[in-house]
């Protein structure tokens, strides 16, 4: 039964330090299902005042930068990242009279807090806490002696020790007002927290049994950002939607992707399903057919690695990540909450045998953009493909573009330095398709080795081979068909970066162009689909398969569709 008393006094609170890109959206969801309640919370997002009344609005320098994140520069990478360097160099300036603490722009850190009570015992200091003084002001002049209920949103780890100092300050100043603690990760129990509350539902029954109603079995989905100043967040457009993002529980949710395009979409963050039964490597498989559709939609894959998985899962998630930037784009490990377990060793995307090769200048934009938000809205602006392949350089402020700067050379091995030749062959290793064994030789004798390069990196290599007639003869006795006089094109490697963007096939369509009137072949395993598309692509038929027992697999030898193959010998075929 309803109390014939004043409405229940609500304050949200947005916690000092979130990214200041973007309004919080789980502030606007616990506003929205509290609404739904038929209260009316008042909201105060304490962590963007923070960034524009203490930590930049004070310096003159950071007008410039502040205007190209509100602004039309914000769309040019080079004018953003010289910013966002700007604005890094005033947090470091902020935080030197505080440390170890130091200002990020994922939130407030502080090295030397190791347990929850030195945390807490640091949020009341007065003296030591930079956020202290800030919080405890806004705190007075919003919470009235009849606010019955303080809510703090823990949205990210950045933000911990501001909901620290907000519960510390408020039981200063307002003894009287329960403090709840909402979040999807809640540190242990004993904390300064009257209450801790996994999502909007429990909020929701919290304030209900407090406002003496009785609550709806789910909370109100739409999320109410009417009490947030929209216009003051550093983006050059108020972004209410990280993508809009999906959060995909099972990864069986491979339908209506192009559906999603269409709405506009352009982000999708996939996490896996922790504990699920499958075997890691049924569910890898599955995950990468998702994310291969996701691609061909023209949406940007994000995935969150999980928490807890078994380890040849965690091995393989890793392994998918480093070979295949074209389909799961980016990546972020699990939030790194004070009081969850720390990963046995730092998580890094395994490229494999590539590791071995120089690396490419500089890293991939979307690991400099400071906020999803940002990325949200550069693929909203740009679109999946141009944002996946700009590359930062080295110096933080210069832009490239992965396949634009490309140059091909096809030589006679010859006139290849042996540096080179070198390299490439460790390129074609790094594929892990090619046994050592025989390639220097191969490479050493070929027709024409061809390669491609871009910032002065081997970004991709094919060659047009001699095949030795015992390597011949060992094919036809599997495949019934003789092959001798002709040309085999192969040891095809590109690296990973640098795939589906048309860099194979430009090296086939010149080295068949330099193949001067020989007949072709080239073998592919059929564990490889791959390399078949690429093949198929690129007019070439396969002619027929046979079973390697010294390679333990099937194999395709395909030819180019306007080349007829010659007969097969039956009785020289062997056991398939």
């Amino acid at each position: 039964m309803a109390q014939d008393t004043e409405p229940l006094q609500i304050l949200l609170v947005n916690p000092p330090l979130a990214g200041p890109a973007a309004p919080p959206r789980a502030l606007a969801r616990a506003a929205g299902a509290l609404r739904g309640l038929g209260l009316r919370p008042a909201l105060w997002d304490a962590s963007l005042e923070y960034w524009l009344q203490e930590l930049l609005g004070p310096r003159p320098e950071a007008a410039s930068p502040l205007a190209v994140l509100r602004g039309q520069s914000f769309w040019q990478p080079e004018h953003y990242l010289s910013a966002e360097q700007e604005i890094q160099r005033l947090l470091a300036a902020a935080g030197r009279p505080w440390a170890p603490a130091r200002f990020t722009w994922q939130g407030l850190e502080h090295p030397g807090l190791t347990s929850l009570a030195q945390a807490a015992a640091w949020a009341g200091d007065q003296a030591r806490n930079p956020l202290y003084g800030f919080l405890a002001r806004g705190l007075e002049a919003r919470l009235g002696p009849e606010t019955s209920l303080l809510v703090l949103s823990l949205a990210a780890p950045g933000q911990w020790l501001g909901a620290l100092s907000l519960a510390a300050a408020a039981r200063r100043l307002r003894p009287k007002t329960r403090v709840a603690l909402l979040g999807p990760a809640l540190p242990p129990a004993g904390g300064p927290f009257h209450y801790q509350l996994a999502g909007p539902g429990e909020l929701l029954r919290l304030a209900a049994e407090l406002a003496g109603q009785s609550a709806p079995e789910r909370p109100a989905a739409a999320p109410d950002f009417s009490g947030l100043p929209l216009d003051q967040y550093l983006s050059p457009e108020p972004v209410t939607e990280l993508g809009p993002v999906l959060w995909a529980q099972r990864q069986g949710e491979g339908e209506g992707l192009k559906a999603l395009a269409q709405a506009g979409v352009r982000l999708v963050r996939w996490r896996l399903e922790e504990g699920g039964a499958a075997p890691p490597a049924e569910r890898l498989a599955a995950l990468r057919r998702l994310l291969r559709a996701a691609a061909r939609a023209g949406l940007w894959s994000h995935l969150q690695l999980p928490r807890r998985a078994p380890e040849a899962l965690l091995r393989g998630l890793l392994r998918l990540l480093g070979l295949n930037p074209h389909l799961a784009h980016s990546w972020s490990p699990p939030p790194a909450w004070p009081w969850s377990p720390a990963p046995a060793a730092p998580l890094r995307a395994d490229i494999g045998g590539y590791s071995q090769l120089p690396p490419l200048p500089g890293r991939p934009l979307w690991q400099a953009l400071a906020e999803p938000a940002h990325l949200s809205l550069y693929l909203a602006r740009h679109g999946c493909p141009q944002v996946s392949r700009w590359r930062v350089r080295a110096d933080g402020r210069s832009v490239y573009t992965l396949g634009r700067g490309v140059t091909y050379h096809f030589h006679p091995p010859s006139e290849v330095p042996k540096e080179r030749l070198e390299e490439i062959a460790q390129l074609v290793l790094a594929g892990g398709r090619v046994r050592p064994k025989w390639l220097r030789h191969n490479l050493a004798r070929a027709y024409v080795v061809g390669w491609a390069e871009e910032e002065g990196v081997l970004v991709g290599t094919d060659t047009l081979k001699r095949p030795r007639p015992e390597y011949l003869a060992v094919i036809k006795s599997y495949s019934g068909m003789d092959l001798t006089g002709y040309t085999e094109r192969g040891y095809i490697s590109v690296r990973p970066e640098y795939r589906s963007l048309g860099l194979g096939g430009q090296l086939i369509k010149q080295l068949v162009a330099r193949a001067g009137g020989l007949k072709m072949f080239v073998i592919v395993g059929r564990d490889n689909p791959s390399g078949e598309q690429v093949l198929a692509h690129n007019q070439t038929r396969l002619v027929t398969t046979y079973y390697s027992h010294k390679m333990g697999k099937e194999m395709g030898i395909w030819m180019p569709v306007d080349q007829e193959p010659p007969p097969m010998e039956e009785a020289l075929r062997g056991a398939r």
